[in-house]
């Protein structure tokens, strides 16, 4: 694998543009980047040798080695879809600045991270195409109280399950039995689906069970962003 400079000396010899490509690599670890430079949205190291793979663009080199590959901007919809396609997740990193008023390099920002469950974009999406998001839980595991874990062990085997369709607004949610989801998960056919993440970083054992067969995409989140408390804030704030 192909991978940025880790030590901080090799860091300091970069151009200023790479150093703000490093920048928003290490905000974004789980995305390809697809930096923008002029009419070009270019990517580098380890997301260059992928996008050749993935996209069959041409892979070259920049200055000191280092791996790049690049899509024109004004076909850059056409190529995300693909990126996405394959299942992986994008960071857009666009220019923020307009090049001729800029001292030294331009200034960039990420304005668009894309994932297989979370496009909106009509450029992106087919007329008939349904992109559902799911999120699972196991109940139990994202609990900070031990006696409500315990508790939630005692009932029985219980799954808690969402899912919703961004470009169309639509929010389901149903507590199931764990032999039941993977009954949902095929009706439903998410193309992304959250769970609780383990400290490994490995997909949990009972997560590819329920979604054996299935062509989705597997995304891990923070155990705090599946807890009741912090579960409740998020929709009455989107409800309210």
């Amino acid at each position: 694998m192909v991978k940025p400079p880790g030590n901080p000396e090799p860091e300091q010899t970069l151009t200023p543009a790479m150093q703000q490509v490093q920048r928003f690599k290490k905000q974004h670890p789980d995305c390809v980047l697809f930096f923008r430079m002029g009419d070009f949205y270019e990517m580098f190291f380890d997301d260059a040798v992928l996008a050749h793979k993935v996209l069959g663009v041409t892979l070259t080199q920049r200055t000191q080695g280092i791996p790049m590959a690049g899509v024109p901007y004004h076909a850059v919809e056409g190529y995300l879809r693909r990126m996405i396609q394959a299942g992986h997740r994008v960071a857009v990193c666009d220019q923020v600045q307009d090049p001729k008023e800029a001292k030294g390099v331009v200034e960039r920002d990420v304005t668009r991270v894309i994932t297989p469950g979370t496009l909106t974009d009509e450029s992106l999406l087919t007329d008939a195409q349904q992109n559902p998001l799911a999120a699972v839980v196991f109940l139990g595991e994202a609990t900070a109280n031990p006696k409500q874990a315990a508790a939630d062990k005692d009932a029985g085997p219980r799954v808690a399950l969402a899912w919703c369709e961004l470009s169309t607004g639509s929010f389901h949610t149903a507590l199931l039995s764990e032999d039941q989801v993977p009954d949902e998960l095929a009706r439903i056919a998410p193309s992304e689906l959250l769970y609780v993440e383990t400290a490994t970083g490995d997909v949990p054992a009972r997560v590819t069970a329920i979604a054996s067969g299935l062509r989705v995409v597997m995304s891990g989140r923070p155990a705090w962003q599946f807890r009741k408390g912090e579960s409740l804030d998020v929709l009455r704030k989107q409800y309210a």
